[in-house]
């Protein structure tokens, strides 16, 4: 749920955000880009926790020891659509999807087709005819104050609708998100059959302006030129595994086999709960 800023521009000026330190290189965010292709580079990640939890764990040097908060602040570098798909259902928590997308667009996996013609991503297609039988998610990249990397946020299905009221309140504004500082928290729900679960709810803090607001929009656009890289590469990567990879396992008739489903190490799939929307 989008909850508009409450707190008055006299207390709200006095919350403090250390941009990272960029360092005058004369290195392109293509540069860094292409230093990255072929690897698997992860961002740090925040789960949104299951069964109504109401804190978040960030990850910290130990990892065996998170940070426990009821909120996280930052700054929303980039965000983009992502889905999964179990031909099955979610039955086997650690079976991976049949088919996948980093980016919402291209499907990789069976039936591996672009996204938003597939029958598997219409409404009406999900378990007893609720919701889509692709789960549709949401990746967000949130810069905390003074760290240079940004996390990886998750976003299940339930949590979109108060993202996207929230996004909206930026277009209306004729400002992007990384153009603020924002608080992410949590809310709890029950779904029909009487389970919890929860929501990320979204408050804008403070708008930045002047020689912050420069500083955070070349870093948020470097960021997401490197972002928008690795995913494409990790499509492409998919996509050849998927129908030409000469190491994967051929049939009797020397065609690939049935692809089972992308291999993304760092794909996190929606917790178990039904969409009331």
């Amino acid at each position: 749920m989008y909850e508009p800023n409450t707190t008055s521009l006299a207390h709200a000026m006095t919350l403090d955000f250390s941009l990272p330190v960029m360092m005058d290189s004369g290195f392109t965010a293509e540069d860094l880009a292409e230093d990255a292709f072929g690897m698997q580079i992860n961002f740090p990640r925040i789960k949104i926790p299951g069964g109504g939890g109401l804190a978040f764990e960030i990850p910290q040097g130990d990892a065996t020891q998170p940070l426990i908060a009821q909120t996280i602040q930052g700054v929303i570098v980039y965000h983009h659509p992502m889905n999964t798909y179990w031909a099955q259902g979610k039955d086997d928590k650690n079976a991976p999807p049949n088919c996948a997308s980093h980016d919402g667009l291209m499907g990789s996996g069976n039936p591996g087709v672009v996204c938003k013609d597939c029958a598997h991503n219409q409404w009406g297609t999900g378990k007893e005819g609720i919701g889509k039988a692709c789960k549709n998610g949401f990746s967000l990249y949130l810069l905390r104050s003074g760290e240079f990397l940004p996390v990886h946020i998750q976003l299940p299905p339930t949590s979109i609708k108060s993202f996207s009221d929230f996004i909206t309140s930026f277009q209306a504004r004729q400002r992007p998100a990384f153009a603020s500082l924002v608080e992410i928290g949590l809310r709890k729900c029950t779904n029909g059959g009487g389970d919890d679960y929860s929501v990320a709810t979204f408050k804008l803090i403070r708008d930045f302006a002047d020689s912050e607001l420069g500083s955070i929009m070349n870093y948020a656009r470097g960021m997401r030129a490197q972002i928008k890289a690795m995913n494409e590469q990790r499509t492409s990567s998919n996509l050849e595994r998927q129908f030409g990879d000469a190491t994967y396992p051929a049939n009797g008739n020397g065609e690939v086999m049935d692809y089972p489903g992308p291999h993304y190490s760092d794909l996190e799939y929606p917790e178990d709960e039904e969409l009331l929307y």
